[in-house]
């Protein structure tokens, strides 16, 4: 008799089906999980893929969209001041990415969190479940390694 597979809810922000998402590492990584490690649920999208001002009148209502804009106000505030402001690396950002992913993790018994560059997507995460992170750098090498814009 074959043994139970394992449930593995593979967490990202991008789409994990797009082979050219980060150079396909979502798509491949879920790919292998799926082949040789157990069955693969995908909690991924979760970042709109284009923020446009379609897109933020469409979904005025959407506590993504308000915290986004809210964001880019924080944002301009600094530019005034000549500091700079990352708004997807925030702690709101990271704690409404967290009450997402729980509310998606509760509709099924997982056994494994596999989470693929998502640090700010597991900042404030509350689970039971043992979590993988999976990332291509440490927090020290991104320090500065990319202009704020």
């Amino acid at each position: 008799m074959a043994a139970k597979r394992i449930q593995i809810a593979y967490i990202t922000d991008v789409d994990a089906h797009d082979r050219r998402c980060l150079s396909g590492a979502p798509y491949y990584v879920s790919k292998a999980l799926q082949e040789y490690c157990g069955d693969v649920h995908y909690i991924h999208r979760l970042k709109p893929e284009n923020i446009s001002l379609s897109y933020l009148l469409n979904n005025l209502t959407r506590r993504f969209t308000l915290l986004y804009v809210y964001e880019k106000l924080k944002r301009l505030f600094w530019k005034v001041l000549g500091k700079n402001y990352d708004w997807y690396r925030t702690r709101s950002i990271a704690r409404y990415y967290a009450s997402k992913i729980e509310k998606q993790l509760k509709q099924a018994g997982y056994d494994i969190i596999f989470a693929e560059q998502g640090s700010i997507l597991l900042a404030y995460l509350e689970t039971d479940i043992p979590v993988v992170y999976a990332s291509d750098t440490t927090f020290s090498a991104m320090i500065d390694y990319y202009p704020v814009s």
